[in-house]
């Protein structure tokens, strides 16, 4: 839900297909029991702490050919253009992309606590994810993939969209981050033989053009055991 009176976070509605709703408060218990230290600009809707422990660095970028980039039947043309278009404005939280940096912490508890639980990692600990190798699909400016690497695990963050790499890779550079963006849908990374501890989905499987063929993808891309985590908004 939207402040109808907002006209940056009405015009964000569009990105997700869906309908503003006007609201006052929200009350749910993990925005008012939130307790994983995640610092998230723009937020100020939320109670948030830095994230503690030192930083694991990943791997230098990787890029693929173009020929690598075609003939990929989950990819939907449109929506990449789209995102393409608003590359610029991944981490600006009054932008039009308002609704994710809203909702960002909510959703990173829930991540955190299901990798914490089927990993068996204490989320009180410095670096608690250290050693799990995660893939952030659709990380477009790497809102998840920073807090991801801040947590300790090494981060592949992979985006169709060729423009919300370099706007990814700058903005990790400045937190002194290092993390793997690649310009790259999941087939690629598929199709190489990439293994990951988790794999993330996260508001991603609306814009495919196949989404049983997006997960039958985002599951080979799994190693036994893996964690594959994915969302959609309920546009009901």
């Amino acid at each position: 839900a939207v402040e109808d009176e907002d006209r940056l976070a009405v015009g964000a509605t569009a990105l997700f297909d869906i309908d503003p709703v006007a609201v006052t408060h929200v009350d749910h218990a993990l925005i008012e029991g939130l307790d994983l230290r995640i610092e998230i600009g723009g937020c100020a809707l939320l109670p948030c702490d830095p994230v503690h422990g030192v930083i694991i660095y990943g791997f230098a970028g990787t890029r693929y050919p173009e020929s690598m980039m075609t003939d990929l039947n989950t990819i939907d043309p449109a929506e990449v253009a789209k995102f393409e278009a608003m590359a610029a404005e991944w981490w600006d939280p009054a932008g039009k992309f308002k609704p994710l940096h809203m909702m960002n912490p909510v959703r990173l508890d829930y991540i955190s606590r299901q990798i914490a639980a089927e990993f068996g990692r204490d989320l009180s600990r410095p670096e608690p994810f250290a050693g799990l190798r995660l893939l952030d699909i659709g990380c477009g400016g790497g809102l998840l993939s920073e807090p991801m690497a801040r947590l300790g695990a090494t981060v592949v963050g992979a985006d169709a969209a060729a423009r919300n790499i370099p706007v990814a890779r700058l903005h990790a550079e400045a937190q002194g981050l290092e993390i793997d963006y690649r310009h790259a849908p999941a087939e690629v990374l598929a199709d190489t033989g990439e293994q990951f501890d988790v794999v993330l989905a996260m508001e991603i499987i609306e814009h495919v053009a196949d989404p049983e063929g997006f997960m039958l993808t985002c599951k080979s891309l799994l190693k036994p055991g893996g964690l594959i985590v994915c969302s959609t908004l309920n546009r009901n």
